[in-house]
């Protein structure tokens, strides 16, 4: 077991991903409103669900759904950590013109996807256009997790001419799209894994990053697993 004073090399675990976020701007956001609550579902599948974005059409058509293509996105790993862009409409007519230029900067990158990471194993971003959601899970139990839905927005933007517009916009995505939607279904998965209907599950082709993700948390509880059976031996 780690000392209470150790110290952890934050660019050492982050690894590649370490040389991604600075293009974020996550050194100019600032909280503007958290929010904590208890849900009976598993933690992972709230991870599950911002490792694939083919249930956007479905779960969030009447939300989000307008403003994104339909499936399109790319993955990417870092170590334990995953990437993931997912296209907007406006990716779709950038992607047919002849002398289409990369974005430059993270403006210019929202207007055509959203980016979001899983950073192994329970902390999720964001990156919607404007602000940045922060979101940590933690198991309570098997069937219970730990929801905490941090709101950061740009630093300068912090004002009192800024606060209905975050405020309306917090709302919309804790309430109408993460509570009504995302975790509303884990809850539901939950409901349906406990009564014993489907004996295993099969992730597809468009869940490539949801196998990633649950192979790294086997890969880690084996590795746990050997580490105290070390230690019983000692």
């Amino acid at each position: 077991m780690p000392s209470a004073d150790a110290t952890i090399d934050v660019a050492a675990f982050l690894g590649g991903l370490d040389n991604e976020l600075p293009f974020f701007g996550i050194d100019g956001l600032r909280p503007f409103r958290t929010i904590r609550a208890e849900y009976p579902a598993n933690w992972k599948l709230i991870v599950d669900a911002f490792l694939e974005a083919y249930h956007i059409r479905v779960l969030h058509k009447d939300t989000i759904y307008p403003f994104f293509a339909d499936g399109l996105t790319a993955t990417e790993r870092f170590g334990p950590h995953i990437q993931s862009l997912v296209a907007r409409r406006a990716a779709e007519a950038w992607s047919k013109e002849q002398d289409a230029e990369l974005p430059a900067d993270m403006a210019a990158l929202c207007e055509l996807v959203t980016p979001s990471h899983v950073v192994f194993p329970n902390v999720v971003t964001i990156f919607h256009p404007d602000y940045l959601s922060l979101i940590t899970l933690y198991p309570v139990g098997a069937e219970t997790l730990s929801w905490t839905h941090r709101m950061l927005v740009p630093q300068d933007r912090m004002t009192a001419d800024w606060t209905p517009h975050w405020e309306k916009t917090f709302a919309l995505i804790q309430q109408g799209v993460f509570e009504k939607e995302d975790i509303a279904c884990a809850i539901a998965i939950q409901r349906g894994l406990k009564s014993g209907a489907n004996r295993h599950l099969t992730a597809g082709r468009a869940e490539q990053g949801v196998g990633w993700f649950h192979a790294e948390v086997e890969r880690a509880l084996a590795g746990a697993g050997h580490a105290r059976a070390a230690l019983s031996r000692a």
